[in-house]
């Protein structure tokens, strides 16, 4: 059966599921046929079914609505919140864009972090108008700072009409309503987990004294009456204990299961991750006991109190790891199972089926999230189909299948599923919902009990003890139109009829075959049987054996082989006998545990497992250390009650080593042991399975084209990241996990030209998409210069501008002079988009005299080569023989212009005179003697 196990109990995530992200956490929320409400933190959404947004409306900035209660027989939403000291609204339940009505009330605690309730209750009988109040529960742990009077509970109106008008806490005779015996009730810790009507009676569930050395989980009940007053009169509490001796003083969430005595499921917590499932008959807790010494009733506090049945043990206990709320419904029972669906800290949505005797099945895994965001506290069955079940993970709604028949391919799968909500439709041929199957025949698990087999056996003898009897049964429940046709078919290893010659008589769920002792060799013989309803078949092998033959010393070993043969092991007597018929044994392999494997070697010993967390995709090339390893042939992994069996080969052995690749799992601790040849499996490693990495931000989201940039992925869980697969160009690069970040360096892309890139992670053999990475071309540097720095010489090297944020940490400079490399000191950046050009800025300690030659840069894989001159005292000595020499040749050209500027002026003054001469030829003497003197 272990074997079989292993191919059912894998990951259960749905990938049909229904999603909504919102703006903010989802603090509350509400159920309707066809619609849903949800309350965040400053938004109120309403959404059709399938989880899309029909209106958002935005509260007031210091709003926290603290109670959400539909109430649909009259078409409203009711709301209370934290605005302006307290308010209570009616909303259109069909458009909650419009308000009815709206009031200034406590009804609600006055600060968002405190606890309030608010439900429906129906009160009244036959004679008299059954009414309905809301109910409301408010707790006060600072000074208010409003005039309302906040009640520990109260009964409101929620009509015009009843006796005060809506949202009144009046009664026939004043305030109706519950509060404290202490005076200073309001600062005292207490804190709402739930609360319901069932029928005639009222249930609340608080925590009492949180923080105090004796905290305590309270159910106050109350019997409906015909009036509030003598509702409240009612009044009674006492306090669960959970669970047998471990200490659960917490309430995590709480869920109605339905029935007469009345069955209530609440999962407590002894610290985050020591959580169980129990379940009470509450019936006990409203039937019996007098008030509450804690409280006063309209005003009158009690002097003497019974507590209501002392003894209200659990019915039912199942522990498991981190649980945070639970869901079920009377709807949802089937048969008489019991369907319980458990949300977890990890983010996990988990079903868990019981029988009758309250022995559950291994958890069926319905949802899980790729982060870690806790369940809600609240979960609810969606009323219209009871097929989805809505569930809240941080800032995000969810719309979950409750159960995925259709993941199962074959009669046996479907079987082994051990979901009570899934069968095998024999004209549809697959794995069905029951509504989807009505005018066909139906299989699927018994009533009753959780069965390990889908088809059992027993062998006995006759009293003459010449002829063997197999009986075999199917563990099945047949849901048809008419009556099934049921048969059996018996066959050995040849292919011929076991049974030819003797009866075969098959009565569903038994047959029975009866053939001569002397066919039933000493090594055992083969047999298949085959079972058929109507056109559905299923085929079971044993190798049956003579059970008196099972002989020798007790071990592990001759246990099991006794078991496996349908035979009884006799523990009082320690031998394998002959199975009575009808008989009920439930002897397992696993209950052979108890005796010594029988071997000749060392008993195997686990000290550790590393790495002992892991993400749920598996881990590869785990190690398992200890003594003893030797013998191990296989490693076993499994869960709670051995569920989630795995059984995995190693890679390689050594008296002290183990390799192994661990596969992938559901969210949760996993028990690890190593089995020897006999089935005997001895340690107790714990493995544990998280959320898988998420890949947030690159620092820098940049490298340069050479590539050797560090670059570091920050996120969530990277320690479990194996390797980077790099796109473009297709590489594989190794990781280095530092702190909470996980640290990779870029390959080149050998083209000197921006381009994007994408890289995933691989964790173990699966793949998460990361980001993008942006190549730009590798720096460019242009020139270095010296100068002297007191003892030491600075360096200072020109680069031109680009978008790669290089940081002092990600260069080593080295400075040559001849064969000698010195380190170069104190880096020191400063970008300057000015001019286009980047100064770095750094000194070679003690060298001030060093004659630089050249400059080498490590950036990543490559080095950049920079020349420049050698130092600042060339550029001095350039400037005081340039500048002169300039001086020196302006002077000499401007007077040699000059020089030529008199010549020319004397060349043209005479020539001037000749042609004014020329001109005035035709004047009298007397003037042109005048004009040649002037």
């Amino acid at each position: 059966m272990q074997t079989l196990i292993i191919v059912i109990f894998l990951i259960g995530h749905s990938q049909s599921d229904e999603s909504q992200r919102l703006d903010g956490n989802v603090s509350n929320f509400a159920v309707v046929k066809g619609r849903i409400y949800i309350a965040t933190d400053d938004r109120l959404y309403q959404m059709h079914r399938n989880l899309t947004v029909e209106i958002r409306s935005d509260t007031k900035q210091d709003d926290r609505v603290k109670i959400l209660v539909p109430f649909e027989k009259e078409n409203k939403l009711i709301i209370c919140g934290t605005h302006a000291c307290g308010y209570c609204e009616v909303l259109n339940l069909k458009n909650i864009s419009k308000t009815i009505h709206k009031e200034s009330v406590g009804a609600a605690s006055f600060y968002p972090n405190e606890s309030s309730l608010g439900f429906l209750v129906h009160i009244g009988d036959s004679t008299n108008k059954l009414e309905t109040y809301l109910l409301t529960g408010a707790v006060l742990k600072r000074p208010k700072t409003c005039d309302f009077d906040l009640f520990f509970l109260a009964l409101r109106n929620l009509n015009y009409s009843q006796n005060g008008g809506i949202f009144s806490a009046l009664g026939d005779q004043g305030p109706v309503h519950i509060r404290s015996r202490k005076q200073e009730w309001m600062f005292l810790d207490f804190e709402f987990v739930d609360g319901f009507q069932y029928e005639k009676h009222i249930y609340i569930l608080v925590h009492f004294n949180i923080s105090g050395p004796q905290p305590q989980v309270r159910l106050l009940s109350m019997k409906k009456g015909t009036t509030k007053t003598n509702t409240l009169k009612s009044f009674r509490g006492t306090t669960i204990h959970c669970c047998g001796s471990k200490n659960y003083t917490q309430l995590a969430s709480s869920a109605v299961v339905g029935g007469s005595p009345l069955l209530w499921a609440g999962v407590f917590k002894a610290d985050s991750e020591s959580t169980a499932l129990a379940i009470f008959n509450i019936s006990q807790g409203a039937s019996y006991g007098v008030g509450d010494l804690d409280f006063c009733v309209l005003g009158s506090c009690y002097n003497s109190f019974k507590e209501g049945s002392q003894n209200m043990a659990p019915k039912a206990v199942y522990e498991y790891p981190s649980m945070t709320s639970v869901a079920v419904s009377v709807d949802v029972t089937v048969s008489s199972w019991m369907m319980f669906f458990i949300g977890t800290a990890e983010g996990q949505l988990i079903k868990i089926s019981m029988d009758k005797g309250m022995k559950p099945t291994c958890p069926i895994v319905l949802y899980r999230s790729n982060d870690e965001h806790p369940v809600h506290s609240k979960m609810i069955l969606d009323p219209v189909d009871k097929k989805h079940i809505y569930l809240a993970l941080g800032n995000q709604m969810k719309r979950v299948p409750v159960a995925q028949c259709g993941r199962y391919n074959n009669m046996r799968d479907c079987w082994l599923s051990h979901d009570p909500l899934c069968g095998w439709c024999a004209s549809a041929s697959r794995c069905t919902f029951h509504d989807e199957c009505l005018r066909s025949t139906w299989i699927t698990i018994p009533d009753g009990s959780v069965q390990e087999q889908m088809i059992s056996f027993q062998v006995d003898e006759t009293p003459s003890h010449e002829e063997i009897i197999v009986s075999v049964t199917a563990h099945l429940r047949v849901v048809a139109p008419e009556a099934p046709v049921f048969s059996c078919a018996f066959t050995t290893e040849q292919g011929e009829s076991l049974c030819a010659g003797s009866e075969n008589i098959a009565v569903f769920p038994n047959c029975f075959c009866v053939f001569f002792r002397e066919n039933l060799p000493a090594g055992g013989l083969g047999v298949t049987v085959m079972i058929s309803i109507d056109s559905q078949t299923s085929s079971e092998s044993w190798n049956l054996k003579n059970c008196s033959l099972i002989q020798g010393k007790p071990t592990f070993a001759l246990c099991s082989e006794c078991v496996a043969a349908g035979c009884l092991w006799s523990f009082t007597q320690r031998i394998c006998a002959w199975m009575p018929l009808n008989s009920y044994e439930t002897d397992k392999q696993d209950t052979c545990q108890k005796y010594p494997s029988g071997l000749n070697i060392s008993k195997p010993e686990i000290d550790s497992i590393h790495p002992n967390e892991i993400s749920f995709y598996g881990k590869n090339y785990a190690n398992i250390t200890g003594k003893h390893l030797d013998h191990v042939t296989k490693i076993r992994i499994h869960g709670n009650n051995d569920c989630n069996l795995k059984k995995v080969p190693f890679q390689s052995r050594s008296s002290d080593r183990l390799t192994l690749h661990i596969p992938g799992g559901n969210k949760g601790r996993m028990t690890v042991c190593v089995e020897l040849p006999d089935g005997t499996c001895y340690g107790s490693a714990v493995v544990t399975y998280r959320s898988l990495p998420s890949c947030d931000l690159l620092s820098p989201s940049t490298s340069w084209a050479s590539g050797g940039r560090a670059i570091n992925i920050l996120g969530t869980n990277l320690q479990f990241v194996d390797w980077i697969e790099h796109m473009d160009p297709p590489q594989k690069l190794g990781v280095q996990f530092n702190s909470s970040n996980l640290v990779y360096y870029t390959p080149s892309i050998g083209a000197e030209t921006r381009r994007n890139t994408t890289f995933r992670l691989k964790v173990a053999n699966e793949t998460i998409r990361c980001a993008t990475l942006t190549y730009h071309p590798d720096p460019e540097f242009i020139r270095f210069t010296t100068s002297s720095s007191g003892d030491n010489l600075q360096i200072t090297i020109e680069k031109k501008v680009d978008k790669l944020n290089i940081s002092e940490k990600e260069m080593n400079i080295f400075a040559l002079e001849g064969d000698t490399e010195y380190k170069c000191e104190e880096h020191k950046i400063e970008h300057s988009k000015l001019f286009g050009v980047d100064t770095i800025d750094c000194q070679i300690l003690q060298k001030c005299n060093a004659k630089i030659e050249l400059v080498k840069i490590h950036i990543g894989n490559d080095i950049f080569e920079v020349t420049g001159p050698r130092n600042m005292s060339y550029w001095i000595i350039s400037i005081f023989i340039i500048i002169p020499a300039i001086i020196v040749v302006s002077v000499v050209v401007w007077i040699y212009l000059s020089k030529r500027k008199n010549q020319m002026n004397e060349r043209l003054e005479p020539l001037g005179c000749d042609i004014r001469n020329e001109i005035r030829q035709d004047e009298p003497m007397e003037t042109q003697e005048t004009q040649c003197q002037l």
